[in-house]
């Protein structure tokens, strides 16, 4: 008895990924569509999706060097109050 090959339309093959990023595990998108573990592995690949962009988050850095000499770099960096900026002030409030 010859058994009929399960195929993944284009629409299933794309939401793949997006199920995926939605938390869902691929054996599940296997229950989901009725089809073998190994076929929804066959057509993941997060990477290959054109319809998924990953945005990239980009964090600015300290401008001023902790310490001024080299003889210091052992030491924990100590602040002022009056040093910080308002935005620290009020997280050093809210924290006390």
């Amino acid at each position: 008895m010859s058994e009929k090959r399960f195929k993944l339309s284009e629409e299933q093959k794309q939401s793949i990924d997006l199920f995926v990023l939605k938390g869902h595990t691929l054996r599940d998108i296997a229950d989901l569509y009725g089809c073998s573990y190994g076929l929804v592995c066959k057509h993941f690949n997060i990477m290959k999706s054109k319809k998924i962009f990953i945005t990239t988050i980009k964090m600015k850095g300290k401008t001023e060097p902790y310490y001024m000499n080299e003889d210091d770099y052992g030491k924990l960096p100590t602040y002022n109050y009056s040093e910080l900026s308002e935005s620290e002030k009020e997280i050093f409030n809210k924290l006390l």
